[in-house]
């Protein structure tokens, strides 16, 4: 008799677990020898990165081995397990959800390895924002997650929505809310709802348009206003995080120190707060930036 495995229901110890809206993204590592694997079935969707060891699968195609992708859609029954019982994999469960039903159903039916470049890049994409903690994205987060999901081989490829030859306005209006609304913790779906699209449609066009996710704009957006705020205001570092949209000063400290360089409470140190810019830190700023 099968197993039945709902969300995010896994053999294996956790190590780590990041949710967003319609997906759960989790680590795990190999917990007993493969004849303690029995078969299982899963309800819903889900995609197994293999971080490590050598994974048995009975799902369809071959991999060459770097770190094998593997999506089973809904209803999948399988014994897959790791040689000796030794090996770690990154999932991305997908939610029974009304928002990504269209794109789960549109999927080939059966288990398959998934050795597309874009697949691959974007589920490991997942994994090193995932490991980031609380300092990574979580829109980040939930736009890879729709852009994976949207990546998968479909059975008739005119069903496939292509991205519009020309910059539809709504993308505009998407591009202008986040520069607006950097303080807040916006999701794509709430996004996606402001401009009367489908969320997996605006994840897919915004990269295709402006070459990053939503999160990643809006985390250019925090860093300027922060940087704003270090150079022509006395607010206290906390409070900056605070208004900026971070969680908290750490994690500001963090993204920030990777663009420009230096902590923040450095760069206030070493840059005048009131007054014009010297001409030679302008040109750094702007070079801080463009690494974005």
């Amino acid at each position: 008799m099968s197993h039945i495995f709902r969300h995010d229901d896994f053999y294996g110890r956790l190590q780590l677990r990041r949710t967003v809206p319609g997906f759960t993204l989790a680590h795990r590592v190999a917990d007993r020898p493969p004849d303690q694997v029995q078969t299982h079935t899963h309800v819903e969707a889900h995609f197994v990165l293999v971080t490590s060891g050598q994974y048995i699968s009975s799902a369809e195609g071959t991999t060459d081995g770097l770190l094998p992708l593997v999506y089973n859609p809904p209803g999948t029954t399988h014994r897959d397990h790791f040689r000796h019982g030794a090996g770690s994999f990154f999932t991305v469960s997908v939610a029974a959800d009304r928002f990504l039903k269209d794109a789960i159903s549109g999927s080939r039916p059966s288990a398959s390895f998934l050795v597309d470049g874009r697949c691959r890049g974007l589920a490991r994409a997942l994994l090193w924002e995932s490991t980031r903690g609380h300092h990574g994205s979580r829109l980040h987060l939930e736009s890879l997650s729709l852009e994976l999901l949207d990546a998968i081989p479909k059975r008739d490829r005119s069903r496939v929505l292509r991205s519009p030859v020309r910059k539809p306005q709504w993308l505009d209006r998407a591009y202008e809310l986040l520069q607006d609304s950097y303080a807040q913790a916006l999701t794509v779906r709430e996004l996606a709802f402001a401009v009367g699209v489908h969320p997996i449609h605006l994840a897919r066009t915004f990269r295709s348009y402006f070459r990053c996710t939503p999160g990643q704009l809006i985390q250019l957006r925090r860093l300027e206003k922060t940087a704003d705020l270090l150079l022509f205001s006395a607010m206290p570092l906390t409070d900056i995080a605070i208004t900026c949209g971070f969680t908290d000063q750490s994690h500001m400290t963090t993204s920030f120190r990777r663009v420009y360089g230096l902590a923040p409470g450095r760069f206030r140190k070493v840059v005048c707060r009131h007054g014009p810019l010297p001409e030679s830190y302008v040109s750094f700023l702007q070079d801080a930036r463009a690494r974005l």
